[in-house]
């Protein structure tokens, strides 16, 4: 292995707490022109000779026990450190996943004493998937976190969307707000509001970004830090590697602070003007005044007078977006049926609805698209397709029911994989042979909402995720032997399963099928096979009918 410093090499060394999170997080760092690869638990030494500029550590941590967590995490740090790595990222979900006795608290805590960073941020935002943060508080779209179908996950129900308060009560470091007022008023502005938290104790900010334009001052503010949480969407503002700006965003091999630049996009840290993307949720609105003061201390509740406007506040900030939403999907079942009809005959155009997103995504909206094109490209397997959707978000479900319009599918309800889950699955796998062909085949476990509901309170919540993993991984097995080549994977349990079951440790990142769900590319059993996997609450409507696309 490499020690830091010598030579070429990855530099930037990323440790995720799901699957679908490593792959959302190496898909956006594809986008921004890093070529990247991603291990499933610590990297070993071959890595370091593949020429990636970042390698992306997939774990299975987010509902683990903490000392599990935890200890993961810091092997996977150790890893990437043997690689030369000189900065780290610690990705967890956009929404936060977690509970009060969760797990992102714990592993921060770990990873700022192994990288011997003062101190750090916290910023899940991905406003090109909707995930704005405003005055500490994280939204979806227009709604607020705790008011979407974050508040039916089974394993982490999403009830505050009080980042701050939710973290302070999992970390023993003090916690504070980068409010975006604060943010918008210039680099000088952040420095004084950072210097004077940290300054107070605190070790962990949370950030306040509205669009993707607010990831430019927050980068440059933190180039001299080794390590950075959050979700993947600040990837999207990092430089090209090969740029010529080696210190960029502190990413050079002596791991000091890195060249600033201006605040043009020219030289240094730059890039304000590339970031764009497909959109942004919401405007910056509202107002912006700092509720919160200096930070919070590990534990500590929340005022809740001094945060009693920042629901409405923040809901002014993106009052645009339920109409924007509702002209974006206004030909959904026109799109359906084009779509159902183009699949009849083996094409998957992308429809005249949403679709039309992950085309435009994958392209490098906004981005370096040259340097993405080299950077995500990756063997496009021979063989049929499959979609093994585990995952029963909201999101999901709404996917699955428009899959149905246009793909063969079945359905492998939860009683019968209890029941029998062995020939439930032969049979499964049997069935998806039989219809193998220019069309994806779709396997799925729930119709809607209630079924979910029913099957939970039938057999229970943990058992009733568990089968339906259990069954996912063991048709992918099943669905490879035999010959299929591309398998679109939905739900970050799902796809720890899946890949799991199938042995697979490194995967290529290709190209973005939509936001934060790239297109991947690995070996199993001697061949390559494509994999994308998908968290359950990314993704247009007709993803499952249009993910071919951007092979």
């Amino acid at each position: 292995m490499r020690g830091a410093g010598a030579g070429p090499g990855p530099r930037l060394g990323c440790i995720a707490d799901d699957f679908t999170g490593a792959t959302d997080l190496a898909g956006n760092l594809v986008r921004a022109g890093h070529r990247t690869i991603l291990t499933v638990g610590p990297p070993d030494g071959g890595v370091a000779d593949e020429g990636a500029d970042a390698v992306v550590v997939a774990l299975k941590t987010r509902t683990a026990p903490r000392a599990e967590a935890v200890a993961e995490a810091l092997a996977a740090h150790r890893g990437l450190a043997g690689l030369g790595c000189t900065r780290f990222w610690f990705k967890y979900c956009s929404t936060f996943d977690s509970t009060p006795e969760g797990n992102i608290g714990p592993v921060t805590d770990a990873l700022l004493d192994a990288t011997g960073a003062p101190w750090t941020v916290a910023c899940p935002a991905f406003p090109d998937n909707g995930r704005t943060v405003y005055q500490g508080h994280l939204f979806v779209g227009d709604r607020p976190l705790h008011e979407t179908g974050m508040r039916h996950h089974p394993l982490t129900p999403m009830t505050d969307p009080d980042l701050v308060r939710v973290l302070a009560a999992q970390t023993r470091h003090r916690v504070g707000l980068l409010p975006h007022q604060v943010l918008r008023a210039g680099d000088a502005a952040v420095r004084a509001r950072l210097d004077r938290l940290t300054a107070a104790g605190t070790r962990v900010v949370v950030t306040d970004v509205l669009g993707n334009e607010d990831f430019a001052p927050l980068l440059r503010a933190t180039a001299h830090l080794p390590l950075l949480t959050g979700g993947s969407g600040l990837a999207l503002a990092l430089p090209p590697p090969r740029s010529g700006a080696d210190g960029a965003y502190g990413f050079d091999r002596a791991g000091g602070a890195g060249r600033t630049g201006g605040s043009d996009g020219t030289g240094g840290v730059g890039g304000a003007g590339r970031t764009g993307g497909v959109g942004r949720a919401g405007g910056a609105g509202g107002a912006d005044g700092d509720l919160r003061g200096d930070g919070v201390g590990a534990g500590t509740k929340v005022d809740a007078a001094a945060t009693a406007t920042t629901t409405a506040a923040a809901a002014a900030a993106t009052a645009t977006t339920t109409a924007a939403a509702a002209a974006a999907t206004a030909t959904t079942t026109a799109a359906a049926a084009a779509a159902a009809a183009a699949a009849a005959d083996g094409t998957y155009a992308v429809g005249a609805g949403r679709g039309s997103v992950a085309r435009t995504y994958a392209a490098g909206a906004g981005g370096d698209s040259a340097g993405a094109e080299r950077a995500g490209r990756i063997e496009v397997a021979a063989g049929p397709g499959a979609v093994l959707a585990g995952s029963v978000s909201d999101t999901t479900l709404a996917q699955t029911a428009y899959a149905r319009e246009a793909l063969p599918h079945r359905k492998l309800p939860v009683a019968v994989l209890l029941a029998d889950p062995a020939r439930t699955v032969a049979e499964a796998v049997a069935w998806a042979r039989s219809n193998a062909g220019p069309r994806p085949v779709l396997l799925y476990s729930a119709d809607d909402r209630a079924e979910v509901q029913d099957a939970q309170r039938r057999f229970g919540t943990a058992e009733s995720a568990a089968a339906v993993e259990r069954a996912m991984a063991a048709c992918a097995r099943g669905l490879l032997d035999a010959g299929t080549g591309r398998l679109v994977v939905a739900g970050g349990e799902t796809s720890g399963a899946v890949a799991t079951a199938l042995g697979i440790r490194r995967f290529r990142i290709g190209p973005a099928i939509a936001p934060g769900v790239p297109w991947t590319a690995a070996r199993y059993r001697g061949r390559t096979v494509n994999l994308a996997l998908k968290s359950g609450n990314f993704g247009a409507e007709d993803f499952f009918v249009t993910a071919w696309n951007a092979l």
